[in-house]
């Protein structure tokens, strides 16, 4: 069976725990977007525009949000509060941690394998 590292190109490996950040923010985005569609008649762009306005921060509207439903105004609500500015470095501090757990040893001797790094950094082995 082939190991991770042959399976994955070595940047989606390096940065699998973005890719899992950004794809798990479209999919609420996406749910949020079809939900808000059904509640207030809107059409899928329209929607989902406003859905990913809220998680960025944006404030770019393309409709008046005081004539949505509560529920849908809710929703929005709720992408507002994931998408701020702690939630969003909370859950990638966290998933770095959970990706970086295993590996540390491994990562560090690759750094220090660069020829630049060579010359000003010396580890003496335990």
């Amino acid at each position: 069976p082939l190991k991770y590292a042959q399976k994955v190109p070595f940047l989606i490996q390096k940065y699998d725990h973005y890719a899992l950040f950004l794809m798990t923010q479209f999919i609420l985005e996406l749910i949020a977007a079809l939900m808000i569609m059904k509640n207030d008649n809107l059409n899928f762009i329209d929607a989902l525009f406003n859905t990913i306005s809220a998680f960025t921060g944006g404030s770019l509207v393309t409709i008046d949000q005081s004539k949505l439903c509560f529920g849908s105004q809710s929703i929005i609500l709720i992408l507002i509060i994931l998408g701020g500015p702690i939630n969003t470095s909370l859950i990638l501090i966290l998933l770095r941690i959970r990706h970086l757990k295993h590996k540390p040893q491994k990562m560090i001797e690759d750094f220090l394998e660069q020829k630049f790094l060579k010359r000003f950094v010396y580890i003496v082995p335990v």
